[in-house]
């Protein structure tokens, strides 16, 4: 029937059946059809030729403006609908690096009457700041970086877990003949970086590779298929390149001239009040992540 008023209303604002069938995209017949159906329902006429134009009856002209306010308690019911819907949803926005490595093996943990409720948004770092500092996002679970003192100022910062990043290569490199490496063997290499500032900064002034040739890549996934293509060497985290080197398509060797750790955790903004359910969310995460992200992490320690 609501496809029946919607042609209705069609051919009373066009005043011709040709033009309102192809408003509609459909055949001039199947226009011609609706209305017959509607008059037959209401064993009434509903337009009338007059002077050439094809126009409204009176008893039309009501139905007309019945048919625009169910179409305004219809609008009206979506909006209450959306709503509620979004009323009932817990949004958590993470970091991709996240999303992507560990979230998911928590997520069966998580209370099921509450992940059900979950919508997970993931982006980079930067795009993550801008949401907490638009108020797009209320917290955040990502990397930590002290040196970032505008999200740090309006930020309290809960640690979670730390990922210690490991030097990486491929197995037709020569430092995969090595057994010890030293900050000096880097000079002549090329060491993929991602786009991320902040993460850039902390590694280069850590770890001492302020003269080496840098490349920038978008993501670590995209690092480690240049690092397996030996065109690159990288200092990807643990979790990222576990599968890789397990397999053999990617080397490490342990240096104790090359040792940098980040942190990351859950950034709540300072000026915001939690409701229960994310009170409720942050408690599960905290409870559940370091002891979990501590499991992961068994798996990687001989890598």
């Amino acid at each position: 029937m609501l496809q029946k008023f919607h042609t209705f209303q069609v051919v009373a604002k066009c005043q011709s059946y040709t033009e309102a069938a192809k408003r509609l995209y459909c055949s001039q017949p199947t226009v011609t059809n609706h209305i017959q159906q509607l008059e037959d329902h209401y064993q009434m006429p509903l337009f009338m030729r007059q002077h050439g134009q094809l126009l409204m009856t009176k008893e039309g002209e009501i139905l007309y403006e019945f048919i625009e306010q169910i179409n305004h308690l219809l609008k009206k019911a979506e909006s209450e609908m959306q709503r509620s819907f979004q009323k009932d949803q817990l949004p958590l926005y993470m970091s991709n690096y996240i999303a992507h490595y560990f979230f998911f093996h928590l997520y069966d943990q998580v209370n099921p009457m509450l992940a059900s409720r979950l919508t997970i948004h993931s982006y980079c770092y930067d795009e993550l700041k801008r949401q907490l500092l638009t108020h797009q996002a209320r917290f955040a679970l990502m990397p930590h970086y002290v040196a970032d003192k505008e999200l740090q100022e309006k930020t309290t910062f809960y640690p979670l877990f730390e990922d210690e990043f490991i030097l990486v290569f491929s197995s037709e490199h020569p430092f995969s003949q090595r057994k010890k490496l030293y900050t000096r063997d880097l000079q002549q290499e090329t060491v993929l970086f991602t786009q991320s500032e902040f993460l850039n900064e902390e590694m280069i002034e850590t770890l001492s590779l302020q003269t080496v040739r840098q490349v920038r890549v978008s993501t670590f996934e995209m690092a480690k298929q240049f690092v397996a293509m030996n065109r690159g060497i990288a200092f990807l985290p643990r979790s990222a390149v576990y599968e890789e080197i397990q397999k053999g398509q990617l080397h490490t060797l342990a240096s104790p001239s090359f040792q940098y750790k980040r942190k990351s955790g859950i950034q709540l903004m300072n000026d915001i009040i939690l409701n229960d359910s994310e009170r409720q969310l942050i408690d599960v995460l905290l409870s559940l992540f370091p002891e979990n992200s501590a499991k992961l992490f068994i798996q990687f320690e001989n890598v």
